[in-house]
C-alpha cells in the first residue's frame, strides 16, 4: 500500500512517501481501502514526537479519512 510515513521525530523532512506492506487484521479490526486522507495538525504533532503514539516505526501520517471498507475481522459485528 502507499502511505506517507515516518520512521523517527522530526521536521516534514522525516516524512516519506512510498510502499509499505498491508496492516495485518486482530480478531476486531476492520480494513479500509482510503479514497481521501486529511493530513491535520494532529499528524504534525505526532511526527514531532509530541503526542503518544502506540506501535513500532514506521508510523503512518493522516488519522482522518474517508474510505470503502475491503476486509472484516470474523468477530466484527454491527
Amino acid at each position: 500500500m502507499k502511505a506517507l510515513f515516518f520512521g523517527r521525530f522530526g521536521d516534514a523532512d522525516v516524512l516519506s512517501y512510498g510502499d509499505l506492506p498491508a496492516p495485518a487484521l486482530d480478531a476486531q479490526s476492520v480494513l479500509v481501502a482510503p479514497t481521501f486522507v486529511g493530513l491535520n495538525f494532529a499528524d504534525i504533532y505526532r511526527r514531532q514526537g509530541n503526542y503518544v503514539l502506540q506501535g513500532e516505526a514506521p508510523w503512518i501520517g493522516g488519522y482522518e479519512g474517508v474510505g470503502h471498507v475491503v476486509a472484516i475481522s470474523a468477530d466484527v459485528c454491527g
